[in-house]
């Protein structure tokens, strides 16, 4: 299974797909970042603004449309082949980065904006499609791997844009002439790569499409709900990833310059080890699951990403203080608390990537095929939802004079609320996770030949060949699903 993820990303089935999705994504932070960072430090003049609240509010612009067009992006992803709406939006984008390079050539804020809106349409109408493809091209065993490749290489094309976009805005003299050409070779580029995803046929091609978004919306979501309480369930905890992942991305660079007294270099280190960090938890469910879609490590997750996000707010910033000047990336990691919010952004990240993905690939998985865009263009308005009102609050709390610190402490608290709320939803999950790590810590277990049990279908029966009270709560960590033990008669009575 350890191979699963290099024969997906050469498959001409999956790496076209994933290709397009990692240049849609690195553009839409290319442009996004190049702005954040050129008004943050300097390199653009487009406003009298704080800086901080352009930044809140250019993230609430990305994601408005992503409420406002992905009803409509789902109810063409069921009527219309999913290969040629993705073709149709990357050529769209291709007219988009026009706009942006000629915003940033003119350094005009109004057609910025615009262009921001227009990125965040694009991603609303792509959104589906990117989702709804996977379970039509991937077999059940390969969702978990494509949903954990597909979140890796998204967060990594945030870092990578982000990173090449704060570098190439801040070259002296050159910086928009070089960006607005990044723009949109990125953009072209993934037009053509777009043309090779294989042909993925309408599931429902007579749907007539409703304008209405607002009973679009509601009208999915209570399907989602009324069809599978498990599924609805999930899209609530994709949505709250989302809460807490767009909270932290989009106040790292108040954060890092107001709080910490921070410089760039301190920034770029925060979303390199938030973004690699999700990257690794997403791809550590394949490792663990095996292919099994099933949410046995969320409740833990919730949990792990929720306390590191506590500490991160707690932690104590006043040795990185620095009047009048900003703090290097060596004076920051020469005190404890430097490593300590490393420390605890990494693992935030890390137990994110981990809680996400089969949550992810449960929508898709038990979404009845007919309705399955649709659903997931529901999920995305869900996540959009969460953007905004975690932008909404952001907002509010920098308008009261708070930090970014104090919107952290704020997520963290809700954080473990939900955590615990998922852990009562899934007891089962949560200690067979607590268990599997358990017997793996002090008797080494190793599982083999599963996939044995797999293919015997769900009437299997398993017989030790030595009897022990350690056998059962074994079996029962390690095993698929829910098994039954038939216990003799003394037994069951002790």
């Amino acid at each position: 299974m350890s191979s699963q993820p290099n024969k997906l990303l050469s498959s001409p089935k999956f790496g076209p797909l994933f290709t397009t999705q990692f240049l849609t994504a690195f553009n839409d932070n290319f442009f996004k970042n190049a702005l954040i960072f050129g008004i943050v430090y300097g390199a653009l003049s487009l406003t009298e603004l704080e800086p901080k609240i352009v930044i809140t509010l250019a993230a609430g612009l990305f994601i408005l449309p992503f409420f406002l067009f992905s009803a409509l992006g789902g109810q063409l992803a069921d009527k219309i082949a999913k290969d040629k709406i993705i073709r149709c939006l990357k050529l769209f984008e291709v007219l988009i980065s026009l706009v942006g390079a000629a915003g940033i050539m003119l350094q005009s804020m109004p057609i910025l904006l615009v262009t921001l809106l227009l990125l965040g349409t694009q991603s609303a109408l792509f959104a589906p499609s990117k989702y709804a493809i996977l379970p039509q091209h991937l077999k059940p065993e390969e969702l978990i791997g494509g949903n954990a490749l597909i979140s890796a290489g998204t967060f990594l094309s945030v870092l990578i844009g982000t990173i090449i976009g704060g570098i190439v805005i801040s070259i002296p003299n050159v910086g928009p002439h070089v960006a607005s050409v990044t723009l949109i070779i990125c953009a072209i580029a993934g037009y053509f790569i777009s043309r090779n995803i294989p042909d993925a046929p309408p599931s429902q091609p007579e749907l007539k499409i409703n304008l209405n978004f607002v009973g679009e919306i509601f009208a999915n979501l209570s399907y989602a709900a009324k069809q599978s309480r498990g599924v609805f369930l999930s899209i609530l905890g994709v949505s709250w990833f989302y809460f807490i992942g767009g909270t932290f991305l989009a106040q790292f660079p108040n954060f890092a310059k107001e709080d910490l007294q921070v410089n760039e270099s301190v920034l770029t280190l925060f979303l390199v080890l938030f973004s690699i960090g999700v990257a690794i938890g997403a791809m550590l469910n394949n490792r663990l699951l095996k292919g099994r879609i099933e949410a046995t490590y969320v409740p833990i997750a919730a949990l792990g990403m929720s306390l590191f996000a506590l500490d991160l707010s707690l932690a104590d910033v006043d040795g990185l203080v620095r009047d009048g000047t900003l703090a290097t990336i060596g004076e920051f990691l020469s005190v404890f608390a430097g490593w300590r919010i490393c420390a605890d952004l990494f693992f935030m990240a890390l137990f994110a990537g981990l809680y996400v993905v089969p949550l992810k690939a449960i929508v898709q998985e038990y979404t009845p095929k007919e309705r399955r865009a649709r659903v997931l263009a529901a999920s995305s308005i869900m996540d959009a939802t969460f953007l905004v009102i975690s932008s909404l609050i952001s907002t509010f709390i920098l308008s009261l004079g708070g930090g970014a610190d104090d919107i952290f402490l704020m997520v963290s608290i809700l954080g473990i609320f939900v955590a615990f709320y998922i852990c009562n939803l899934l007891p089962a999950q949560l200690i067979k996770s607590l268990l599997q790590a358990f017997f793996k810590l002090v008797y080494k277990v190793e599982v083999k030949g599963l996939e044995n049990l797999e293919n015997a279908g769900s009437r299997s029966v398993i017989v030790c060949n030595h009897v022990s009270f350690i056998d059962a709560p074994i079996l029962a960590a390690f095993l698929p699903g829910k098994p039954i033990f038939a216990l003799h008669s003394e037994v069951a009575k002790w």
